[in-house]
């Protein structure tokens, strides 16, 4: 059990008895929750990042900054999920657990995701948020893990029942929803909705057709000035800071974030 257990200097859970990497069993010893690796720290999943800036007065003002097609996609699942309550709540590993376990058993873009039923999901623990939509019974039907870096949100997908769910365009629900949060609080620069290893931040927007397969649904949410106007974005990529371990959104040539500075 986590209360077992005690955060280590990084803020990573580390078994106190044998100070090895603990790993929350979860689904019958299959899916594995991984709250800590390798030094405290776990590795990079990407370092390009996908950028989505959260640098607007309201929601309004950032609808107004997309396409037609953009817009109508967020009137289209807002509409279908006018019904749902979106919220922050306290890390729950069951939930977690429960939410992996269906999302592993489905088809993602044709196939299951056999990686994650094998090894579950990689989690920074210090910097771990949980957002999820509740429907009018109270019950979550979605749920969102994102980690927060030094000014920007690392996001994982939002997880749900697609089987039930499929017509409710609930991912983007999610993804529209988390950019109004992150405009409200004020708490980010950007969320990061993840790149892959492509050089950096600059180099997919230059190249939009290259990476249409796998990147293009994410395409959706990016201003228009900036698909029109891809050489004027800044090369971003992602580092951890050599100090603290942070993540790090930067296009300068540097290894430290500003705390450590």
């Amino acid at each position: 059990m986590i209360e077992k257990e005690k955060l280590n200097q990084h803020g990573y859970i580390i078994s106190v008895k044998n100070k090895l990497p603990l790993f929350q069993d979860f689904y019958e010893h299959i899916i594995v929750m991984h709250l800590h690796i390798d030094l405290c720290l776990k590795p990079n999943t990407h370092d390009t990042p996908f950028l989505i800036s959260t640098k607007y007065n309201n929601m309004k003002e950032y609808i107004q900054s997309l396409s037609k097609s953009s817009k109508k996609n967020y009137i289209f699942c807002k509409k279908h999920n006018n019904n749902l309550e979106y919220c922050e709540i306290p890390i729950d590993l069951d939930l977690i657990k429960k939410f992996i376990t269906i999302w592993s058993k489905q088809l993602i873009r044709g196939r299951r995701n056999s990686k994650l039923a094998d090894r579950g999901i990689l989690l920074e623990w210090r910097s771990l948020k949980c957002f999820v939509a509740k429907n009018k019974k109270k019950e979550i039907i979605v749920l969102h893990l994102v980690e927060k870096q030094e000014n920007f949100y690392d996001c994982h997908m939002p997880m749900f029942d697609k089987t039930k769910y499929n017509k409710n365009y609930l991912a983007k629900y999610m993804w529209f929803s988390l950019i109004n949060h992150s405009i409200n609080t004020n708490d980010i620069d950007f969320i990061d909705i993840g790149g892959g290893y492509r050089q950096n931040w600059k180099n997919i927007v230059q190249n939009r057709k290259k990476y249409e397969f796998k990147l293009g649904y994410k395409f959706m949410y990016l201003p228009k000035i900036i698909k029109e106007n891809p050489d004027l974005e800044k090369e971003y990529k992602i580092i951890r800071c050599t100090k603290c371990g942070i993540k790090i959104l930067t296009h300068l040539n540097e290894n430290l974030c500003h705390k450590c500075k």
